[in-house]
C-alpha cells in the first residue's frame, strides 16, 4: 500500500510582474478610495466621487499605453492564467474609455436629479475592473 504525502511538493512563490498588473491596480485603488470617501464624506461634497472616478480611468489609462508601448509582446503570470498581449491591451482601452464616456454622461443626469450616491460609481468601476 502506498500512501501520498502531499507536504513533500516543493513550493514556488509565483513570479508577479507588477507592470502588467498596473492596470488593474490602479483601478483597485481608485475603488477603494471612491469606497472609503462615500463612508466618510459629508453629502454636500459627494459631487467629489464623480471626479474620482474619471481620473481613476485615466490614470489607469496611463499603464496600458505604457504597456502598449513597451517592447515585451506577452507577458504572462501565474502558469499562464494571465495573459498581457496586444489584444487585451485593446480590450482594456475600449472598456475603460467607454467607462469613462459612461462617467462623463451620467454626471449630469446624477446632478440634476440631485442622486449623489457612491455605489453607482463603485458599482461602474467594480464592473469595470471585472472586464
Amino acid at each position: 500500500m502506498q500512501t501520498l504525502n502531499i507536504f513533500a511538493a516543493q513550493w514556488v512563490a509565483p513570479t508577479i510582474d507588477y507592470f502588467g498588473l498596473a492596470p488593474e491596480l490602479v483601478l483597485a485603488g481608485g475603488l477603494c478610495l471612491v469606497l472609503m470617501l462615500d463612508l466618510f464624506i459629508d453629502e454636500r461634497k459627494k459631487w467629489m466621487l464623480t471626479a474620482i472616478s474619471s481620473f481613476t480611468l485615466l490614470a489607469a489609462m496611463v499603464p496600458v499605453l505604457m504597456l502598449a508601448l513597451s517592447e515585451t509582446e506577452v507577458r504572462t503570470m501565474f502558469d499562464g492564467r494571465y495573459v498581457v498581449d496586444n489584444f487585451s491591451l485593446v480590450m482594456k482601452a475600449v472598456f475603460l474609455l467607454a467607462g469613462y464616456v459612461v462617467v462623463l454622461l451620467s454626471s449630469s443626469h446624477i446632478e440634476q436629479g440631485e442622486y449623489w450616491r457612491g455605489e453607482y460609481w463603485f458599482l461602474l468601476l467594480t464592473s469595470l475592473l471585472g472586464m
